[in-house]
């Protein structure tokens, strides 16, 4: 229901319990049996599009948790990313692929796929930090909005991030 607010997107939407613990596990093991691109040693990632998703499931999955969030926008892109012990993400603003028109409203929408490690905060620079929890979705302006993940102290954070126009 974002898009009925008519206004940029300049604050942030916190929901919980939008996945519940199986559908993330379901999809942190679709992630795991994907090709990654290694970002460092305790980083890897998997950027796509949802015709790139063979899975029904995962694919059916995936847009309907998107729509329920992002309702009156259009899913681009997303990104399914895992941050292991000693992992981080400095402060930055979401980068948009090559033939993303800039003028329209990106919403970001980061849902948390499990809570079992330590650390990993999402720290922003006018907003209180967010402990992640699973089945949850944070939804902001990530291209307007900087923001960074704290260092994971121990475990793996997996995350699926999506962004629609």
């Amino acid at each position: 229901m974002l898009r009925n607010l008519d206004i940029r997107l300049t604050s942030m939407i916190h929901l919980t319990n939008k996945l519940l613990i199986d559908e993330c596990n379901k999809l942190i093991d679709w992630f795991n049996s994907q090709n990654k691109m290694e970002v460092n040693s305790s980083h890897e990632s998997v950027m796509f599009t949802i015709n790139d998703v063979h899975d029904e499931y995962i694919k059916n999955l995936i847009l309907t948790k998107v729509y329920e969030v992002n309702n009156g926008y259009n899913l681009s892109w997303m990104t399914f990313a895992k941050i292991s012990t000693g992992g981080s993400l400095i402060k930055h603003k979401d980068m948009v692929p090559d033939g993303v028109d800039l003028a329209k409203e990106i919403v970001t929408a980061v849902f948390y796929l499990n809570d079992n490690f330590d650390g990993g905060e999402i720290t922003f620079d006018l907003y209180d930090q967010i402990k992640p929890i699973v089945g949850s979705v944070l939804v902001f302006d990530g291209c307007n909005i900087s923001h960074a993940v704290n260092t994971v102290n121990n475990g793996d954070r997996y995350t699926l991030s999506t962004w629609s126009i």
